[in-house]
């Protein structure tokens, strides 16, 4: 379960985006990510990493074999909800929580910027998508 609530922006020269850039970046990127996420599903996330997010889970991704199962069991029963998008020059930066039962509440921010990435299961050269690019921690609750 995804849901949007968009708030003031924090920092002057940051701006609310608009509902339908957050709509798509919902529909290509966030929802298809949290659901690898759940799925274990590690050639999905790595679609969606970019720069220092991909260089920080780059060994976990791609040699740790037991990594898949670990974010299933993980992540089984999480609610991802997004709170806040606001742009910041060329990028997009998402408040999100990450609710697991039995757990404390996280709430994070991931940087988002567009990028083009190779595309050839579709029968395209490239496309454009909302990649991550970096994760900050908020806060647990």
């Amino acid at each position: 379960m995804l849901a949007f609530l968009l708030n003031e922006p924090a920092i002057c020269g940051e701006s609310n985006v608009s509902p339908m850039l957050l709509e798509e970046i919902q529909n290509k990127t966030l929802r298809p990510f949290f659901n690898a996420l759940k799925n274990g599903n590690v050639e999905q996330i790595k679609r969606f990493f970019s720069g220092k997010m991909y260089s920080e889970y780059r060994l976990l991704l791609e040699e740790n074999k037991g990594y898949p199962d670990l974010l299933r069991e993980y992540y089984k029963d999480a609610v991802f909800s997004v709170e806040r998008g606001i742009t910041s020059d060329n990028r997009i930066i998402v408040d999100f929580s990450v609710e697991i039962p039995g757990k404390r509440k996280q709430v994070s921010q991931y940087i988002l910027q567009e990028q083009n990435i190779e595309n050839v299961n579709h029968g395209q050269t490239d496309e454009r998508l909302w990649r991550i690019t970096e994760q900050r921690h908020v806060q647990a609750k």
